[in-house]
């Protein structure tokens, strides 16, 4: 039982945070790029400004509460470690 918990947990987490970067692509439209294979934890946040542009690479990691406030222009690479 502890398995299919887990797996079910696994599950919920990729969905919330599927939901949040959607939420941020709505907020943001072409103002937000993000490759493939970023990942993020809670207490992520993006702030973009009406004339910032903000590019995020394949596969980044965003560990726990980190926060990106872009007024002009940010390009993170690819497979990175925050």
């Amino acid at each position: 039982m502890y398995t299919v918990l887990s797996a079910t947990e696994k599950a919920f987490r990729g969905v919330r945070a599927c939901s949040k970067l959607a939420y941020y692509k709505l907020k943001y439209g072409s103002r937000l790029k993000v490759g493939k294979g970023v990942h993020f934890r809670k207490g992520f946040i993006i702030n973009i400004s009406k004339n910032g542009k903000l590019t995020i690479g394949d596969g980044t990691w965003f560990n726990n509460y980190c926060s990106i406030n872009c007024h002009d222009k940010i390009t993170i690479g690819r497979n990175n470690l925050f």
